[in-house]
């Protein structure tokens, strides 16, 4: 995935509709999704490899190519030229000119699932990557196809085997596919839409709507048997771990402090890539949640995308 950011300048309305005109000055391309978190986690100094779907004839397809051998990530792509990549165009004002305004956003993509040449190729890359028994293993699932929930199942069934921590940032629509995993970090919008299919299901009687964010977080851990770190903007963070089950056992953390708020998207990615870094290091949940704390701090005041530059901090 790629975000890009169309920066313009207003050049008055148009005459052929009530809209405005915009002089285009440049674009930026930088990471989204997936990428975003490996190259977050190499930039605190993670050997890093990625594995996903690229379209290697697209302008987006090369800048991926080129920025992960700039970032020294080891890439481990099934190439798919029929597919366009994953683009998130925001077309705004010129951010030298501030305040900036976002006026629209345009995505480029295709959520088709994978033709079956290219499933198997992605499973055989897979395979052999957790061979090598990597420390930590990210995942990120934004429903755009790649992953499905055979291949959810089977990452989970084969981190476990191996005693690798999986930790993931899914949609609420694939929660459930991640079932037994590590750690889990969904936002209160997804938490609340998750449980409200539970009690769709009824697999849970739970009032989405009234639930407050420890019995939230606790209601996930238990649902899902996994870590559950549980972000809620201004609330702060709230961590419920799956084998601590007493009473006032939800730890809660304040929101990171900023100064200057640009962005909150790529904020999950940050915290992703944290916690990476900690479960690489076999480092306490509650200690991994406080870096990234500190990491939230630096990146929310960044322009664009939020992500972990080098020597932003060092935790370890």
């Amino acid at each position: 995935m790629v975000d890009s950011y169309m920066n313009s300048a207003p050049a008055g309305i148009s005459d052929e509709a009530p809209v405005m005109v915009l002089d285009w000055i440049k674009t930026e391309r930088t990471f989204g999704g997936m990428l975003n978190v490996a190259k977050s986690i190499a930039a605190l100094g993670i050997n890093t490899h990625a594995i996903g779907i690229v379209n290697q004839t697209d302008d987006a397809g090369r800048f991926i190519l080129d920025r992960c051998e700039n970032l020294g990530i080891h890439q481990h792509w099934i190439f798919d030229d029929t597919r366009p990549p994953i683009e998130k165009a925001r077309v705004r004002t010129d951010p030298e000119a501030p305040p900036i305004q976002q006026i629209a956003r345009i995505d480029f993509e295709s959520t088709e699932p994978l033709a079956n040449d290219t499933r198997s190729e992605l499973n055989k890359t897979l395979d052999d990557l957790l061979a090598t028994k990597p420390d930590v293993v990210a995942a990120s699932d934004y429903l755009k196809g790649t992953i499905d929930e055979t291949l959810a199942r089977r990452l989970v069934e084969e981190c476990n085997a191996k005693s690798i921590p999986l930790l993931v940032d899914a949609k609420p629509e694939s929660l459930a596919w991640f079932t037994g995993c590590s750690l889990i970090t969904p936002n209160e919008c997804e938490a609340r839409a998750f449980v409200a299919t539970l009690s769709k299901n009824k697999k849970h009687h739970s009032d989405a709507s009234s639930l407050d964010h420890s019995s939230l977080a606790r209601l996930l851990a238990d649902a899902l048997n996994a870590n559950i770190l549980l972000t809620c903007a201004e609330n702060g963070m709230y961590l419920a771990e799956s084998k601590v089950k007493k009473e006032g056992d939800v730890q809660h953390f304040a929101a990171p402090e900023t100064i200057n708020l640009r962005t909150t998207s790529g904020a999950g990615d940050v915290l992703l890539a944290v916690h990476a870094l900690a479960a690489a290091s076999r480092a306490p949940f509650p200690d991994a949640t406080e870096w990234s704390r500190e990491a939230l701090a630096i990146a929310l005041q960044r322009d664009g995308t939020c992500s972990i530059e080098p020597d932003d901090f060092t935790p370890l």
